[in-house]
């Protein structure tokens, strides 16, 4: 099994973010996507604005959204079989296309720290990964999800499996960037 923290792929491709929108706004609309729990009816009328970028992508990258991918109608579309309940989708729209926010719903406690070694601050703080492993148990039929780090979600990360980047690979989707973080069959 093979676990790849996927990214939007940037250079030329089109990069986008949210219609004025002041902060309060902004911090809201993180903490709803970056909760792992339903948003229907919460996040509506939201308008984006191209900042960047003439390439098309359907990953295109959502600036101020650390953590949160944004998926073109092409990319929904190929994906959503594979996905399923694992996420929401919240369209918002430029002048005249739409892309899907995607609220990922999976955050599992899926780590095996027996075997991961954790990315620390000079103080101890623990901030990331230095080297992944995880639970296949916790992960077994997911496609997309994320992690829990010391009891809350980590929430700037979001991992993919092997049949979901083939899926991407196989429809040709555009501004996918996949980065392999574990594999099962190496530990």
């Amino acid at each position: 099994m093979k676990i790849w923290k996927l990214k939007s792929e940037l250079g030329e491709y089109e990069s986008f973010q949210l219609l004025s929108q002041d902060k309060d706004f902004l911090k809201d609309f993180k903490d709803k996507i970056l909760s792992g729990q339903l948003q229907k009816g919460k996040l509506e009328n939201l308008e984006l604005e191209l900042v960047e970028g003439e390439k098309y992508s359907d990953l295109p990258k959502l600036w101020s959204c650390s953590g949160i991918l944004m998926f073109s109608e092409r990319a929904k579309e190929c994906l959503d079989d594979l996905l399923g309940n694992s996420v929401e989708y919240v369209e918002a729209r430029t002048d005249n296309k739409t892309f899907y926010i995607v609220n990922i719903l999976e955050i599992l406690d899926a780590i095996n720290y027996e075997e991961a070694v954790l990315r620390r601050l000079d103080t101890g703080l623990v901030v990331g990964f230095d080297k992944y492993s995880f639970l296949k148990e916790k992960i077994q039929n997911l496609h997309m999800f994320k992690v829990l780090l010391n009891g809350k979600i980590y929430s700037t990360e979001i991992y993919v499996t092997e049949e979901l980047k083939e899926k991407v690979e196989m429809e040709q989707l555009i501004g996918f960037k996949f980065e392999l973080v574990w594999d099962s069959e190496q530990e």
